[in-house]
């Protein structure tokens, strides 16, 4: 039996609790709130401390005076990034833009590229959570479906010219609302502008069932 490990990325039940005792945070505390067809965002204020709620869960937390993040799990990544010497960096789901907003502080770092499906969530970050504006040098590519390149689209011979474009942005948002889904040839294109050369792809049909069968492995239709 493999042992279980903590997720640090996630605050646990008794991270939760300690963060909301030491802030005493109530409804009273919320600056602003908001749902849409992605999230349930809730930003909590108090004398010297503000805190991003997405979906009933703490994902970021900034110090007031210094606007520095004093989540755990953001400074270790930060941390780690540091660490790494890397010039070029890509985030995936931004939360409340906590280390976007750092890592732009850092001299060494020439580009940082953000990707999240909601488009909104860096005007709600810079206006009630940063409280501080971020770069507007920011990509935007809309995919509505998730065609085949046997579909006959000009989405395929824009994305190049689109892609290349983007090179110079502070951040991208790849907006697939209202996507059904479909074929992999997109993901496929896609990929080798935010992989390694030598690097593939790895795509993952997730669905939740009931079973006595624990996955503890990759299978090979995961790999594309």
């Amino acid at each position: 039996m493999k042992k279980k490990t903590k997720d640090k990325r996630v605050l646990s039940s008794s991270d939760l609790k300690r963060v909301n005792d030491t802030l005493k945070l109530s409804f009273k505390n919320i600056i602003y709130k908001t749902s849409n067809s992605y999230h349930t965002i809730e930003i909590y204020n108090t004398p010297n401390k503000r805190i991003f709620s997405m979906d009933r869960a703490f994902s970021s937390g900034i110090d007031i005076e210094s606007g520095q993040s004093f989540f755990k799990y953001i400074q270790e990544i930060k941390q780690k990034i540091i660490d790494s010497k890397s010039k070029h960096i890509l985030i995936i789901w931004a939360a409340g833009f906590t280390l976007p907003n750092e890592l732009s502080e850092i001299d060494s770092i020439e580009s940082i590229d953000v990707i999240d499906i909601d488009k909104d969530l860096k005007d709600i970050s810079e206006k009630y959570f940063l409280q501080r504006k971020l770069s507007n040098n920011i990509g935007y590519i809309h995919i509505p479906s998730m065609w085949g390149v046997d579909d006959k689209v000009d989405f395929f011979d824009i994305l190049p010219v689109k892609m290349n474009a983007f090179k110079s942005t502070d951040a991208l948002i790849i907006d697939v609302r209202d996507n059904g889904g479909g074929r992999r040839d997109i993901l496929a294109r896609m990929a080798p502008y935010f992989l390694a050369p030598e690097a593939k792809p790895w795509v993952a049909n997730v669905a939740r069932i009931r079973a006595d069968q624990t996955l503890d492995e990759d299978i090979s239709s995961m790999q594309y």
